[in-house]
């Protein structure tokens, strides 16, 4: 059904026309997809945020009514719910959103190469070429569409980003001195303090440890996704332009 009703639209089109059509309803499909995301993973945030907020007032005003010796008392034995809702729970969604993130963006990376492949009549899919769907989705731009597509920060942070959610979705973020992309993550993480941190254990520069993801590190992962989208529909365009 939806096949014929491509077709039966491509014959009422010029191909440019055609082109410029597929281009618009790929970009109003991201857009939808990651508005949705951004509005479920800013939910969260708020709801984690009132959780502590509520959590702390309660704790403050129990504070008050007793002296300081039973107020350190009161303190450690709240502290593993203080440790609960202030840091595991807020670190458990920085990786979930990473993960969340990440699907969404290859997700959507693999079908604009479908839809490519086919409003251009392609024989060659994203399927046939190597690699996890960021790289075979690049390689596919680059070598099939002939997109120019720049080697920036933006690429770069996507790179890094690819390995930071692999070590969260098969360690669990734990990273490894004998993982064979640590000196890239641990780099990654040293010139970004801002939205990503590594809580070692042990010593030494070689030590392994947890990758502590920040609220700012998901935010700049959705921008850099926004980013790359906007790249890529500008070179689809120019491209369609000359149909």
């Amino acid at each position: 059904m939806r096949r014929n009703l491509s077709e039966a639209i491509e014959k009422l089109c010029t191909r440019s026309q055609y082109l410029h059509l597929t281009l618009n309803i790929s970009k109003r499909l991201f857009n939808y997809g990651l508005d949705s995301l951004e509005r479920y993973l800013v939910e969260v945030d708020n709801a984690l945020d009132k959780s502590w907020n509520e959590f702390a007032d309660k704790t403050e005003k129990e504070i008050k009514s007793l002296t300081e010796e039973e107020s350190e008392e009161y303190i450690d034995i709240i502290y593993d719910d203080i440790s609960m809702i202030r840091d595991i729970l807020p670190q458990i969604n920085g990786q979930a959103q990473i993960l969340n993130i990440y699907a969404f963006m290859e997700h959507e990376l693999i079908r604009l190469c479908e839809q490519y492949k086919r409003a251009n009549k392609i024989d060659v899919s994203v399927n046939d070429l190597k690699g996890g769907g960021l790289h075979s989705s690049r390689a596919y731009f680059k070598k099939v569409a002939k997109f120019d597509l720049a080697d920036d920060d933006t690429w770069e942070r996507l790179n890094n980003f690819n390995k930071i959610r692999n070590v969260i979705a098969h360690y669990n973020g734990y990273l490894s001195s004998d993982y064979y992309h640590y000196k890239k993550i641990k780099k990654f993480i040293s010139t970004n303090p801002t939205f990503i941190d590594f809580k070692p254990i042990g010593n030494g520069s070689k030590s392994s440890g947890e990758i502590i993801v920040k609220s700012e590190c998901t935010k700049q992962f959705r921008e850099d996704v926004e980013s790359y989208f906007e790249e890529l529909f500008k070179k689809w365009l120019s491209k369609a332009k000359w149909a």
